[in-house]
């Protein structure tokens, strides 16, 4: 069995009152409505068929963008709850296609927040979405965290999107990034700046095991690793001011220990080597298979092809192989099916 947890929809109904009706439009707008295969299911069996000697089916997260950044605030636990009766619905009607799928809380409301969780807990979701920021506020944030920390007190997992627009631009005398380095290379960035701020935060020594499946292998975090924990080491020697003396002190363990609790997916699009290099910094327990459909050119077909090749050449045995394809998120997401192992 072959289990993708970063398969991303635009659930119809989500898509029409939501991403369409968006008044303002929103960045990635162009990607998006190019490809069907987000919200017409038969276009998305089509190219799942294509894989059905693996057996193979899909977790759902929802695609960009954010709901936050397309609904007013007073808005946004109404399009939540509506996002999430609807991923159920698509789970229960395709049981043989969708095994799960990850709700969306509105996090610029921690009380509106908090209710939904109950919502998301009710509806058998296996967690929920985030992405690296919140309307702007990071996740390690006083409004934010908590409710990170109420998801994983329940048992439910995190799926984090990395979330930057093209207005990030990389020079002072530019408005905007250009030529997509602020997807291509920002999307990784950021998600690398969010683990490290929820490293430092304490979060997994508060919540040793919950389940963060962090987007694209964990971004910088396993290439860097080395570099990360010792520039940890001189934390605040390079900066003016006192803001940071005692915080890696505090903390009972080094902060790159706590980088190693994330888990990730493998949607590279492809690269052998480096979902090695992820297995062996976060251990292949915490590795899922996930392949960034339908985002390539081919409605998907290409990144699933492509993410299941990188994993059975990157060297890893049949026993880690296995728990990557399929039993990690059997075990870890709590499915509802049986583990081929």
């Amino acid at each position: 069995m072959l289990i993708d947890v970063a398969a991303h929809i635009l659930p119809p109904r989500h898509r029409a009152a939501v991403v369409d009706a968006a008044a303002d439009g929103f960045f990635l707008q162009k990607r998006i409505r190019g490809v069907p295969e987000l919200w017409d299911l038969d276009a998305r069996f089509r190219a799942m068929d294509e894989f059905s000697d693996e057996d193979y089916r899909q977790v759902l997260t929802l695609a960009n963008p954010p709901i936050e950044r397309v609904v007013a605030r007073d808005a946004a636990a109404k399009a939540c709850r509506l996002l999430n009766e609807e991923m159920r619905e698509l789970v229960d009607a395709h049981p043989d296609r969708f095994v799960g799928a990850f709700g969306c809380l509105p996090l610029t409301s921690p009380d509106g927040a908090v209710a939904e969780l109950d919502r998301v807990e009710a509806l058998g979701l296996v967690g929920v979405e985030v992405f690296t920021d919140v309307d702007g506020v990071p996740l390690d944030d006083a409004s934010v965290l908590p409710i990170l920390e109420e998801v994983f007190s329940r048992g439910l997992a995190v799926f984090m999107h990395p979330l930057r627009e093209i207005t990030a631009a990389d020079y002072s005398n530019e408005s905007v990034s250009r030529f997509e380095a602020w997807q291509i290379l920002g999307w990784p960035y950021a998600t690398s700046v969010a683990m490290m701020r929820l490293a430092l935060s304490g979060l997994f020594e508060r919540h040793p095991d919950a389940t963060l499946i962090t987007h694209h292998a964990g971004g910088m975090i396993p290439f860097f690793a080395s570099r990360i924990e010792h520039g940890l080491r001189q934390l605040g020697s390079r900066t003016d001011g006192a803001e940071y003396e005692g915080l890696v002190e505090s903390l009972p363990r080094p902060p790159v220990e706590y980088l190693r609790r994330f888990s990730c997916d493998t949607a590279l699009s492809g690269g052998p080597r480096a979902i090695g290099l992820a297995a062996d910094f976060f251990g292949s327990e915490r590795v899922f298979f996930g392949s960034d459909m339908p985002f390539d050119s081919r409605g998907g077909r290409s990144y699933i092809a492509d993410a299941l090749r990188a994993v059975r050449e990157c060297g890893m045995t049949t026993e880690h192989e296995q728990a990557v394809l399929s039993g990690n998120a059997i075990s870890r997401l709590r499915l509802p099916v049986s583990d081929p192992a």
